[in-house]
Order: structure tokens, then C-alpha cells, then sequence
């Protein structure tokens, strides 16, 4: 009995070990497609071996270009709101009047940082 019972415990340690590395890499391929997004459309995904000087394209199924759309539109949505909220903090905050050179460097630094912010934001909205 007590060999039974070893022999389950070792099939689910096996599976759940299993099933952590599936899904670590799948995180791994989902961080790697955000980070080389393919263009819309684009049926095929391009691999190279180290063993192959040549190309080996290989079919992506629709439910996994679907998620990576989905997850590629929240990534796009927190970073709009995030630059946003930081947009609207920084033209909110006033200034303290400080004598001479200071407020001015202050002024400019604080006009910067808000035409940055500007210039990503219609940077992301022409992508």
C-alpha cells in the first residue's frame, strides 16, 4: 500500500511539475512576442536553430494570436493611463515661489517633463 501511495505522490510532484514549467514558458514566449511584436496579420512566425543555417517558419494558432492581441491592448491601455495620470499630476502640482534662479529651474524642468510627457502620449496615438 505504502508503495501505492509513493508512486501517486510521485505522478502528481511530476505533474505539477509539469504543468509549472509549461506555463513558465509560456509566460517566457507571451514576454517575448510583447517585446517583438509582429505585425497584424502575420500568419507565420519565423525560428532559427543553431543546428540550421536556415530558416523554419512555423504556424501560430489563432487562439494564441488572439491572446497575444488581448494582452498586447491591456499592456497599451495601463501604460496610456499611467502617462496620463502622470501628465495630470505634474500640471497640477504649482510650483513654490523660490527667490532667483532656482523657481526658474524648477519652472523649466516642470515645463519639460510635461512636453515629454505630451510628446509620448501623440507619439502613442499615431502607433
Amino acid at each position: 500500500m505504502g508503495a501505492f501511495l509513493d508512486g501517486v505522490n510521485k505522478k502528481n510532484v511530476s505533474d505539477e511539475i509539469w504543468q509549472r514549467n509549461r506555463e513558465k514558458k509560456l509566460q517566457r514566449e507571451s514576454a517575448h512576442l510583447l517585446l517583438n511584436p509582429k505585425p497584424e496579420g502575420s500568419d507565420k512566425h519565423i525560428s532559427f536553430q543553431e543546428t540550421s543555417p536556415t530558416p523554419i517558419a512555423r504556424k501560430i494558432p489563432y487562439d494564441q494570436k488572439v491572446e497575444q492581441g488581448i494582452i498586447q491592448e491591456v499592456i497599451s491601455f495601463i501604460q496610456k493611463r499611467a502617462l496620463t495620470s502622470s501628465i495630470n499630476i505634474l500640471e497640477s502640482q504649482e510650483i513654490e515661489t523660490i527667490p532667483g534662479e532656482g523657481r526658474d529651474l524648477a519652472q523649466l524642468f516642470s515645463d519639460a517633463k510635461v512636453a515629454e510627457g505630451r510628446t509620448l502620449e501623440a507619439k502613442r496615438k499615431e502607433l
